[in-house]
């Protein structure tokens, strides 16, 4: 028999009182994320706030604050993990760069520069401004002036 909750599906069973759990020096934060965790289970399973108070006996607002705070938690981790992503993406195309480059010029051993890799050195080079927003929108600005005189000339 094992000891492990299944949260895969609908929860109907809290396996513990949250406030008697003690497992260490960091035990509130670790005891806020499993509320928060459990409270965001409960929500994507459709249960309302009042619904998830009642089975994890809380008040609607503390179960519509812990889904809340779990949401805020969940969006920082997937931006830090979209971040060491990207970093792991760069340095692969700074890879493929090397190589592209070496076969432009002919460094690579294989022989004399083959110019049909700068259209791959421009694809690479494209790719990276792309994922590091260096061609980003500039933002212009038009400005019109019109004396009083022309304003009352357009409307007649």
């Amino acid at each position: 028999m094992s000891d492990s909750i299944d949260l895969s599906g609908p929860i109907d069973v809290i396996p513990f009182d949250y406030s008697q759990l003690d497992i260490g020096p960091s035990s509130k934060t670790v005891r806020n994320c499993l509320i928060e965790n459990l409270a965001m289970t409960y929500r994507r399973n459709g249960l309302s706030y009042e619904d998830i108070g009642i089975r994890m006996k809380i008040t609607t607002e503390q179960a519509a604050t812990a889904v809340r705070k779990g949401l805020k938690r969940y969006r920082h981790e997937s931006a830090e993990a979209v971040k060491d992503v990207q970093i792991i993406e760069l340095q692969r195309l700074d890879d493929l760069m090397a190589i592209a480059m070496g076969r432009t010029k002919g460094n690579d051993g294989r022989g004399a520069a083959d110019p049909r890799y700068i259209d791959k050195v421009l694809a690479i080079m494209e790719r990276k401004a792309k994922m590091q927003g260096l061609d980003s929108a500039t933002k212009s600005e038009v400005t019109i002036t019109a004396s009083h005189e022309d304003s009352l000339a357009m409307l007649e």
